[in-house]
């Protein structure tokens, strides 16, 4: 039996234990990624099809009294890198969602959700970021095209306290220059201010996902992320606040009724001697 964590205020509780997604729920539907931290039950784990996440720098597993297990970032190196996750290249319809806390302190921009091309690295040509400007309290998204980048942010300064658990939700359709992105903040929409106008053929985004950080490591979050999920449709905001409800927010994650199976299993197979040769006698 898995155990849960519960937030006496929010009522909101997630399995602490292995889980397996929950293909009932409305939110499943266009679902590409879902990393759950797991540390024990795989790590960062896509509890879709995989591949996994790798951490890697001096970043540990934490925990949180609402969102369980995540992973804490230090702010200065390393982060998870997913490869091979080629389902996620080139989606146009969008949503990215992400469950972090902000400590005090740390970079101005840091990173924490990124889809990148290995050839470029600039704000232009990344594919998208999910970040943050920790000085002025606004959560931004860009959106990488050949010529100019799209970078839009809330318009007002977000009550992100810092050491408080948040939910920031993207949805946007790639490769449409005129519409802006929806942003959620902790289950409501935010009114966009557009800091630079997309312009040209959307990026490529055919190298790994990074979570917590950028792909050259320049820009690692200083904070804890317990969870990223993808899907190659836009969310409603119905769907976006169903991801906030603390009645609602962890129904794609079930327990799983698996056995886990950790460290070496060493299965000896007995010999078995052959049968005996029968022998028929006939007496006359």
């Amino acid at each position: 039996m898995s155990l849960a964590v519960t937030n006496p205020i929010q009522g909101s509780q997630r399995l602490l234990g292995p889980v397996v997604l929950n293909r009932w729920s409305p939110l499943h539907q266009g679902l590409v990624a879902y990393y759950s931290i797991r540390p024990g039950f795989g790590g960062v784990k896509d509890l879709l099809w995989g591949p996994n996440g790798t951490l890697t720098g001096n970043d540990m597993f934490t925990s949180n009294p609402v969102a369980g297990h995540g992973v804490k970032f230090d702010g200065t190196s390393g982060g998870v890198s997913v490869a091979g996750a080629n389902r996620l290249n080139g989606l146009i319809d969008l949503t990215v969602s992400t469950w972090f806390v902000r400590p005090s302190g740390g970079i101005q921009f840091p990173m924490l959700v990124q889809k990148s091309d290995p050839v470029t690295s600039n704000n232009q040509t990344r594919r998208w970021q999910v970040t943050l400007n920790t000085t002025s309290n606004f959560l931004l998204f860009i959106a990488g095209y050949s010529t100019a980048g799209g970078i839009w942010r809330t318009t007002n300064a977000d009550v992100l306290l810092t050491n408080i658990l948040h939910n920031f939700t993207v949805v946007y359709t790639h490769a449409d220059t005129a519409q802006d992105p929806t942003l959620y903040v902790d289950g409501r929409s935010r009114a966009v201010t557009e800091s630079t106008t997309p312009l040209g053929t959307a990026a490529d985004d055919d190298d790994a996902l990074f979570i917590g950080d950028n792909d050259d490591d320049t820009l690692e979050f200083n904070g804890s992320i317990y969870l990223v999920a993808i899907w190659n449709r836009r969310l409603s905001a119905a769907e976006a606040w169903r991801l906030y409800d603390p009645a609602t927010r962890w129904e794609l994650e079930e327990e799983s009724h698996f056995p886990v199976l950790t460290g070496t299993l060493d299965i000896t197979v007995p010999s078995i001697a052959p049968p005996k040769k029968l022998i028929s006698v006939s007496i006359g």
